[in-house]
């Protein structure tokens, strides 16, 4: 059993913990977010986890940090959509015929980004360089 204040603080802590992450990201001036699959669980819904991912993702897009974010069998695409008003900045990787993304800064490759569901397996032809 956990008392009162301490209960208040764990019901909140994945809320919290994302928050700060936004706010290193911004600190640190990132290239981008890579959000990875089972992000959040899609069959226990939670609106204040919705407010906080999108406030979060916003506050990223106010400095123009793109967001990547490849679902997973919790979070499957349909339920990322399915997200009231995501910005712009958020892109998703689950589409299969989509090409891969290059991630530059002034011209200098700083990661290749692949599309990947939860089903498939990908082998990079970077691997082979």
């Amino acid at each position: 059993p956990l008392s009162d204040e301490v209960q208040d603080i764990v019901e909140v802590a994945t809320l919290t913990a994302f928050d700060r992450l936004v706010s290193l990201a911004i600190e640190r001036d990132v290239d981008a977010l890579l959000i990875t699959g089972n992000s959040f669980d899609a069959s226990v819904a939670s609106l204040s986890a919705e407010v906080a991912l999108r406030n979060g993702f916003e506050r990223l897009d106010e400095r123009q940090i793109p967001v990547f974010v490849t679902p997973g069998k919790l979070d499957p695409a349909s339920a990322w959509l399915q997200l009231p008003a995501l910005p712009e900045n958020v892109h998703f990787l689950n589409d299969l015929e989509e090409p891969p993304i290059d991630l530059t800064e002034r011209g200098r490759l700083l990661a290749t980004l692949l599309p990947v569901t939860v089903d498939s397996a990908v082998e990079p032809y970077e691997l082979e360089n």
